[in-house]
């Protein structure tokens, strides 16, 4: 399947792998790198602070506990 796009953070989410082309040519490492930057973070908050981070952890799902930064 061919997706195109230039958001770059909705393709990170659709696709298990990518390849970049420009002018008929397929782009190399520096591509993956910027999809790499390209990540989309969300800040969630709850009325149970432990209750979200085990949730998130149990999931799997990488997270920085702002309440100790």
């Amino acid at each position: 399947m061919l997706v195109s796009s230039h958001v770059l953070s909705e393709l990170d989410e659709m696709v298990d792998e990518a390849i970049f082309m420009s002018k008929g040519r397929t782009l190399g490492a520096d591509a993956d790198a910027m999809v790499a930057k390209a990540r989309t973070n969300y800040r969630v908050t709850g009325l149970d602070h432990a209750a979200l981070l085990a949730a998130l952890s149990h999931m799997g799902i990488e997270h920085v506990d702002a309440e100790r930064r």
